[in-house]
């Protein structure tokens, strides 16, 4: 927690951004892929071991992965608008409450302070607690070796999807206009 500080200065912004305008980071992203992808690749960029090569790290299938989870499923807005919420109504817990669900941390270099293992001990049922030699905030990935042959495949891969991306198809038709919104759309100023 000593390099808490440190780490708030260089990478917080994300989150005083989200925790304070949701509505506006949420627009922004949930209109734009490039922003969202930039958005979302800072983070694998910062948060991983990757020395500021992104691809050195993650696969070009394993970003387009995360950016499309967001994207199709239209949810970055509501995922922002969580930090919103911790702001507004921060978890705590009473006098001798905890969560007893037994729980493991896995704690990756350069992602998100931690705080002290019996400091969690406190609210949670910790069964686990391994800190990471490396990787990053996709775990199962970034601890993987990358052979020659997995990156000519993620490549192969990854051109196959950027032309099914960018190939021309035709929109399905706009269903009748009514006054009321589709529970799905963003609308600022109200929780989603």
């Amino acid at each position: 927690m000593s390099d808490t500080p440190a780490w708030l200065d260089a990478e917080g912004g994300y989150s005083h951004v989200q925790g304070t305008k949701p509505d506006v980071l949420g627009v922004a992203l949930h209109d734009s892929p490039a922003g969202l992808a930039a958005w979302i690749i800072d983070k694998f960029r910062s948060w991983s071991d990757c020395n500021g090569d992104v691809g050195s790290r993650f696969t070009r299938d394993e970003l387009l992965t995360t950016i499309s989870l967001y994207w199709f499923t239209r949810s970055m807005p509501s995922a922002i608008r969580l930090y919103w919420g911790g702001r507004k109504c921060p978890l705590h817990f009473a006098a001798g409450e905890r969560v007893n669900v037994p729980v493991g941390i896995a704690y990756f270099p350069r992602e998100l302070p931690m705080p002290p293992r019996r400091y969690v001990e406190r609210g949670y049922n910790v069964t686990r607690w391994t800190r990471m030699p490396k990787g990053g905030i996709s775990q199962q990935s970034s601890n993987r070796p990358r052979s020659p042959r997995t990156s000519a495949l993620s490549r192969d891969h990854s051109a196959a999807a950027r032309k099914t991306l960018t190939s021309p198809v035709s929109a399905p038709a706009l269903p009748e206009q009514s006054n009321s919104p589709h529970p799905d759309q963003f609308q600022i100023g109200h929780p989603i």
